[in-house]
């Protein structure tokens, strides 16, 4: 997702990516409706694809202006997950 985002001129993350969810955070959203649009089309692609979920933390994300602290409030170990 983040090659197909990155032809379309949204900018890419340098960091190692780590798979997660975020349910949610907007600091400044200029074109809401093409990112929904592209996002709705991308997630087609990726339908039906299995993931193991080997853990759920809840993290903390405090923005400075020397970028985001990370703290791990939670983390629940799933066992037996098939």
């Amino acid at each position: 997702m983040e090659e197909k985002l990155g032809q379309e001129g949204f900018s890419r993350n340098s960091r190692k990516w780590t798979s997660h969810l975020t349910l949610g955070r907007v600091k400044a959203l200029k074109e809401r409706e093409r990112l929904k649009a592209l996002l709705l089309q991308y997630c087609k692609e990726v339908e039906g694809i299995e993931v193991k979920v080997k853990s759920l933390s809840v993290i903390k994300s405090e923005l400075t202006p020397q970028g985001a602290i990370y703290t791990i409030l939670e983390r629940i170990p799933l066992q037996n997950v098939n």
